[in-house]
């Protein structure tokens, strides 16, 4: 007689545990799909930052509690976080130089990148963490933005502004007089863990203005948490 395998006995599954299975599987389906659907909402089609009003609420959220704990690769201020808006030079400009599709890829999304690097936790100061989400920086406006930074007083955030301005201006563009090199306007605030959020973009809003109006452009302008704001 010849050898036949023998046959495994499986236990009939329960019509009630196989629909509650499936309930389990699409549920799960439908809450990755939710959880996409949020990030896209959540982030600027072009250039993958934040969308405003989620860095805002995120950054009241952060000062509050805030920054996270020091470790041996980035010493950091645990009591002190920065803010800085930059707006790059002359836009409008570039739009009518390059058109609009092209000024996107060669001057806004390169910018974001860059502004999104210095964004990573842990990332802020002494070394740039490559890897990471950018949960720190937004895009507002149409070549605006704004960066948090976390256990960083006035020098660390003039570190890193100046790191943002000089790689943004090697961006070059070519035109009719020559080689247009990108620049860069950035107010900056420092203050310490618990502070309003809507007081510290109004002073760094105020710099910026400075930057772009007082001192010509393509400069860095920081003033006390303490300024004098217009009524």
């Amino acid at each position: 007689m010849p050898w036949l395998p023998q046959q495994t006995e499986f236990s009939p599954v329960n019509d009630k545990e196989s629909a509650a299975h499936k309930k389990y599987l699409l549920l799960g389906q439908l809450a990755g799909v939710a959880k996409g659907n949020e990030i896209i909402a959540e982030h600027d089609p072009k250039t993958g930052l934040l969308q405003y009003p989620k860095f805002k609420k995120q950054a009241q959220e952060r000062i509050n509690a805030g920054p996270v704990p020091n470790d041996r690769k980035h010493p950091r201020r645990p009591d002190m976080f920065s803010l800085i808006i930059a707006d790059l030079d002359d836009f409008k400009s570039l739009n009518k130089l390059l058109g609009y599709e092209e000024t996107d890829a060669m001057a806004l999304i390169p910018t974001a990148k860059i502004i999104g690097k210095y964004s990573k936790r842990l990332g802020d100061v002494i070394g740039i963490n490559e890897q990471g989400e950018h949960g720190n920086a937004a895009r507002f406006g149409g070549e605006e933005f704004v960066l948090l930074l976390e256990g960083t007083d006035q020098i660390g955030a003039t570190v890193v502004a100046g790191r943002i301005r000089s790689e943004v201006n090697q961006l070059s563009f070519a035109a009719h007089d020559g080689v247009t090199r990108l620049g860069v306007s950035m107010g900056i605030v420092s203050f310490p863990t618990g502070s309003s959020y809507d007081q510290a973009f109004k002073v760094a809003n105020k710099a910026l203005d400075q930057a772009k109006d007082i001192q010509g452009k393509n400069q860095v302008v920081m003033l006390p948490f303490s300024a004098e704001l217009p009524v």
